[in-house]
């Protein structure tokens, strides 16, 4: 038996005449709405409009995520600051005007940065303020930031807060 080529087997053609709206030799549909009903039936498209959807949900949940991220990392940046004046202060330095300089010259690149404040403190506070030689002193280092949220209803900025204690130690 010898193969014979049949143009009506090949595959391009059956999809061909497939897209041609109608199968072979049926006649036109002339009922009253029958248009209607075959869009109803079309389901072509119903996945992007899906997508535009689900689109309008997740993009301000994504926008909300990025902007939270953004406050966590001026967050962690000032905490950063912080530990650099609490180092210097393991280190030795105990003068809180030279601490305050050392975590203003190290955060002086933050937009909203306020000076940092370098408190000192006793335990055993007297009434004069200066401390005993028996009291523990701590210095208590504060920075503080002012950040804008990129997406919130609000138009005014909020501050971010970081502050350590770190005790001085006498010898």
């Amino acid at each position: 038996m010898t193969y014979r080529w049949n143009p009506s087997r090949w595959w391009p053609m059956k999809i061909f005449r497939a897209s041609a709206g109608r199968a072979r030799g049926a006649a036109p549909d002339r009922r009253r709405g029958a248009g209607k009903r075959r869009l109803l039936r079309n389901d072509s498209g119903v996945s992007a409009i899906e997508f535009a959807i689900g689109a309008l949900m997740l993009v301000p949940a994504l926008l909300w995520m990025s902007d939270l991220g953004l406050g966590f990392v001026a967050r962690m940046e000032l905490e950063r600051h912080v530990r650099s004046g609490a180092d210097a202060v393991m280190l030795g330095e105990t003068r809180p005007e030279m601490v305050g300089k050392l975590v203003d010259a190290v955060a002086g690149d933050l937009p909203g940065i306020k000076p940092a404040e370098v408190n000192r403190l006793c335990e055993g506070e007297s009434p004069t303020g200066v401390c005993a030689d028996g009291d523990t002193e701590h210095l208590q280092i504060v920075l503080q930031r002012e950040r804008t949220s990129l997406f919130s209803m609000r138009s005014e900025p909020y501050e971010l807060e970081a502050q350590t204690r770190v005790r001085i130690q006498r010898q």
